[in-house]
């Protein structure tokens, strides 16, 4: 996806992306899959980046992920109760975060880029599609 997300559009991509596959159930995996994939969306359609970054890291409890960019930033909305404000897509990541209770925080301003972290919880030395741990 961040491959192909490159190739079609002007933003130079870099990429570390850890073996995490079964740290997360099945549904775990789509959620995390679908924030990444509107995450780099958003920085392809809306931030006019010339660079961008995806991390997705494995810690001993916890799966991070990390998408900035150098792009045109925005003002972060949040109503205050952990919702971010601005499109579907924004809330759509808010929302897909909570299912995998995760915290997710997004720093930006006009004129500095974007900048999103996820930290999401996981079971250390567990493979969630088969239930052990």
């Amino acid at each position: 996806m961040i491959e192909s997300a490159s190739s079609a559009a002007d933003v130079r991509f870099t990429q570390h992306v850890d073996d995490v596959d079964g740290v997360l159930s099945k549904d775990g995996e789509i959620n995390l899959y679908r924030i990444v994939q509107e995450a780099v969306t958003n920085v392809v359609r809306h931030a006019r980046a010339s660079n961008a970054a995806v991390e997705v890291r494995r810690g001993a409890n916890t799966l991070s992920v990390i998408v900035r960019d150098d792009g045109r930033g925005f003002h972060v909305q949040s109503d205050g109760a952990g919702r971010l404000g601005g499109g579907f897509g924004l809330t759509g990541i808010a929302e897909r975060a909570r299912i995998l209770d995760g915290r997710i925080a997004i720093v930006s301003a006009p004129g500095q880029g974007t900048r999103l972290e996820l930290d999401v919880p996981v079971q250390s030395g567990g493979d969630a599609r088969h239930g052990t741990s």
